[in-house]
């Protein structure tokens, strides 16, 4: 046990899994169209309604813009 603990090897590959993990979650919790968003210790609150508009007025004017071609 004492030399994983000097091991390089070890720590990159630890260091590199617990950051996809947080990368993982983050894109979880973005993705997620609850409101309210707690996993593990990470507890996000969003407005969910400014981006329902958000989507709704992109994909109005996408319309828009392909039917005037």
């Amino acid at each position: 046990m004492y030399q994983l603990v000097e091991d390089p090897v070890f720590w990159s590959f630890f260091l590199t899994t617990t950051t996809a993990f947080i990368f993982g979650m983050s894109k979880l919790i973005s993705k997620s169209r609850c409101k309210k968003c707690k996993i593990l210790c990470c507890e996000i609150e969003r407005d969910v309604e400014i981006e329902e508009k958000e989507a709704e007025f992109e994909l109005t004017h996408t319309h828009n813009q392909l039917n005037s071609l």
